[in-house]
């Protein structure tokens, strides 16, 4: 009887420690990810389709100013005629004037918005820009909130809608709609597209097939000289190269973009698991159960928002910092993208060099990005280009070079110059992004790319209007977004270093409040018998070793994983 009674109790002893070992065998979220493939043929195939996504959505970045840029004109002067501008005469009602461009091959001749209409043309052309801006934040607490998946369909469907509704505009104020309906849409697909492959993929992978969006980008810029010449016409133009690949795109979103299993491992285990199995399924891996997964102990409840980058210390900063610098980044690029049919050659020429310039940047920017501290990275980059656009003062294209058929070697220094300005922003792109996607943790990760996206877009919004303000008052654009630039290139010294520095799967705050409310219900822990303690601050700013209290919660995620192993040893 008693031989029997040892027996059951064995049996019985038995079970909890095959339960404890099969929790000790469970997988992470991190590790599920790379279990069903993290750069396999699911990753190529959604890769593939941001790199078209790009493509097509850049022509609404690029060519849409152009469209909207003043016309060309010719004044008769001192009794010969000789190119001017709405600066130097051709708005003046006592000169004889002729319009230069033809009238259906830019919006701002179509709808002669120039002169008395200057202020309108302005506005159009930084309308999608504007857009842009309330599109990250909108679409940006939409994705938190409803997941990417369904982002990126509405985004697509109110592109299509928003473009076509442009492209058959008879009047300024459908131009004014339609642009803003480009702008909070299509546009908003380059990133979200760079949202989701930050979830999506990992590592050398993740880096390449981000600078693979930009080198992407850049060729299409590269494809505008002979966008121009096949279709003059702006409307058959933008319907041909934009609104219909755009449109028929579409069916690739429905098929292949799900949301990340990272995104929703926190908010929806059921899909969690059905996502990381459909994964797993194309790239011909091994299915997870619902008992190989580790559940999600942290708060199930909670809804972020853009003023959580601002509420917790451990982000304030940074976020500041690296908005500004998004600002003044985008600032100076879509500054010089305004700026090209007044310097060099021709607008097409111009975009053939600048794409030339940003593809070899880009694909160096892949190659060497990854090693690259990103702070100093981005400040020399920065600097260089700034340094590069002061210095068209010293060479300005001269009167009797200014036409279309005449060649100086002005022109040709400002055409590479130029290229090389934007080659270089292109590294600092590069850098940017990844200090981005390294400085948060995955829970605001998509929050603080649609904040330092939505600032960055804010930038571009200056830009047209500051050009224009620059003209009006006898400054050289490209010179005076070069000065004006120099502040984003200072505030990069306040920024934090990223490389080789993993960014915690949550925010240290909460982290260090889930361990805490753990401790209190778990006496075994080492940390109530005060073998673990975080430093107290001596002073508000400052631990009793003299750290910042920045330095204390950076620390958190490690000191947390060390008690976590002390606590294994000890059971």
């Amino acid at each position: 009887m008693q031989e029997i009674e040892l027996h059951s109790q064995k049996e019985v002893s038995y079970e909890p420690q095959l339960q404890d070992q099969e929790l000790a065998n469970q997988l992470t979220i991190e590790e599920a990810m790379e279990k069903v493939g993290q750069k396999n043929r699911y990753q190529i195939i959604v890769t593939a389709l941001s790199f078209l996504t790009w493509l097509i959505t850049t022509y609404g970045y690029m060519v849409l100013p152009y469209f909207m840029s003043a016309p060309d004109f010719e004044c008769f002067v001192d009794g010969k005629w000789s190119k001017c501008t709405e600066d130097t005469g051709a708005c003046d009602h006592n000169i004889k004037v002729n319009i230069l461009t033809e009238k259906s091959s830019t919006i701002a001749a179509d709808f002669e918005l120039y002169c008395d209409n200057r202020q309108i043309r302005v506005i159009i052309q930084s309308m999608p820009l504007f857009a842009g801006v309330i599109g990250t934040f909108f679409f940006g607490f939409f994705t938190d909130r409803y997941g990417i998946k369904l982002a990126i369909k509405t985004c697509w469907i109110l592109g299509i809608l928003s473009s076509t509704f442009f492209n058959f505009s008879t009047n300024s104020i459908c131009l004014l709609v339609g642009s803003f309906g480009v702008g909070f849409s299509a546009l908003i697909l380059q990133n979200l597209f760079i949202i989701h492959m930050n979830e999506l993929s990992v590592g050398q992978f993740r880096v390449m097939a981000l600078l693979g969006m930009y080198i992407f980008w850049s060729i299409s810029e590269m494809q505008y000289i002979w966008m121009m010449k096949v279709l003059p016409n702006w409307r058959w133009n933008m319907l041909a190269f934009y609104t219909i690949p755009f449109s028929c795109c579409i069916i690739f979103a429905f098929k292949w973009i799900h949301d990340s299993p990272r995104y929703l491992y926190q908010k929806n285990r059921s899909r969690c698991l059905q996502n990381l199995n459909l994964i797993a399924t194309v790239n011909q891996k091994e299915q997870i159960s619902d008992k190989q997964l580790q559940v999600y102990k942290g708060k199930m409840s909670k809804q972020y928002n853009y003023l959580d980058l601002f509420s917790y210390p451990s982000q304030r900063s940074s976020t500041i910092v690296i908005s500004i610098v998004f600002l003044f980044v985008n600032f100076l690029y879509q500054g010089t993208q305004v700026v090209l049919n007044t310097v060099g050659s021709s607008f097409g020429e111009n975009s053939l060099y600048v794409g030339i310039g940003e593809l070899f940047g880009f694909a160096f920017s892949d190659l060497i990005s990854h090693r690259i501290p990103r702070r100093m990275g981005i400040f020399y980059t920065l600097g260089a280009t700034c340094i590069i656009c002061m210095s068209f003062y010293f060479y300005p294209i001269p009167q009797y070079c200014e036409s279309d058929q005449a060649t100086c070697w002005q022109k040709y220094l400002q055409g590479f110059m130029v290229s090389l300005a934007r080659a270089i922003t292109s590294l600092t792109f590069g850098l940017e992004l990844l200090l981005c996607g390294e400085l948060y943790p995955s829970t605001l990760k998509s929050l603080g790319y649609g904040m330092n996206l939505a600032v960055g877009y804010f930038g571009t919004f200056l830009a047209p209007s500051s050009i224009d303000w620059a003209k009006e008052n006898g400054f050289t654009p490209i010179v005076f977004i070069g000065f004006v630039s120099f502040v984003g290139n200072f505030i990069t010294l306040f920024s934090k270093e990223t490389l080789n520095i993993q960014a915690p799967l949550d925010i240290p705050e909460e982290l260090q409040q889930n361990y805490t409310n753990n401790d209190k219900n778990n006496p075994n822990n080492i940390s109530n018998q005060n073998n673990f303690k975080f430093n107290q601050p001596s002073s508000p700013d400052q631990d009793a070793e003299g750290n910042s209290q920045d330095d204390v919660i950076n620390e958190l995620p490690e000191k947390i994983q060390e008690q976590k192993v002390l606590n294994q040893k000890r059971n």
